[in-house]
């Protein structure tokens, strides 16, 4: 999900009549859905759909859990954290993020024009 409009494409715009609840208590309005696709450090391009648009939230958050929904294996180890699809072996294994303190920072930046 994310709160920045300019970084999801095809957005379809509706109020939803559930909200996200973040860590923090706070619940915010999701406006939309759409698509992004980031390009990652590695040099490898991450599509992803269903993206949820929040006009509120000042950082971009991944779920795990979606990414495994979506038909991917995620593991969070030795500050790394990495992905590939669940079906088939893993020569598509993509490093995704890194450990910063206690979170996991996406290596990726939006790739513009979508």
């Amino acid at each position: 999900m994310t709160g920045f409009k300019d970084s999801i494409s095809n957005v379809q715009k509706k109020r939803f009549h559930t909200k996200v609840e973040l860590g923090d208590n706070g619940t915010y309005a999701i406006e939309g859905i759409g698509s992004t696709s980031l390009r990652l450090e590695s040099g490898w391009s991450l599509h992803l759909e269903e993206v949820l648009y929040v006009p509120r939230l000042k950082k971009n958050l991944l779920s795990v859990g979606v990414l495994e929904d979506k038909g991917y294996t995620v593991d969070l180890s030795k500050g790394k954290a990495i992905m590939w699809p669940s079906i088939g072996d893993m020569s598509s294994i993509m490093e995704i993020g890194v450990k910063e303190g206690n979170v996991y920072r996406l290596l990726g930046n939006p790739i513009q024009g979508l």
